[in-house]
């Protein structure tokens, strides 16, 4: 039952995380809730290689100012390709090309005046399209066709 035990643990562990990701921050008096990622939808498959991502402001708590904005190709944004703070509820990547057929990361969280920060969101993830195949344009080939023999080439 050793599995039974660590699917349960791992339950708890995902529960954790999605609901601290959803409860605001308090400071100064003022709670400062995470936007709600819209897309790029969690678990894409084929996404663009230069992608737009959107999400609505929290209802709640204090107006976000800003969103602080990261992308990453590391689940635990060891490293970054985009870390960043916008003034709108969208980001698009406008850098070089993410890489063909690999598995990206991304999160924001609010900025209220304060300067007080939501938690993130919980990470979203998607993955890019495979490289396209590209083949060589074909060779039209010369038919002579000469009536006394009958030869073709």
């Amino acid at each position: 039952m050793k599995s039974f035990k660590t699917i349960k643990v791992l339950t708890a562990l995902f529960s954790l995380i999605f609901i601290t990701s959803s409860l605001p921050v308090s400071a100064n008096g003022a709670e400062v809730f995470p936007p709600s990622p819209i897309s790029l939808q969690q678990g894409l498959q084929d996404a663009s290689l230069l992608p737009t991502f959107q999400w609505e402001a929290p209802t709640e708590g204090s107006e976000p100012v800003s969103y602080d904005f990261q992308l990453s190709v590391d689940p635990g944004f060891g490293s970054f390709i985009v870390d960043t703070d916008v003034t709108t509820t969208e980001y698009t990547y406008e850098g070089e090309k993410l890489a063909y057929d690999t598995n990206h990361y991304w999160r924001v969280r609010s900025v209220a005046s304060s300067g007080t920060k939501s938690n993130w969101t919980t990470v979203q993830n998607f993955h890019t399209m495979a490289e396209p195949v590209e083949y060589p344009e074909p060779n039209p080939t010369q038919l002579i066709i000469d009536p006394d023999d009958g030869y073709v080439g």
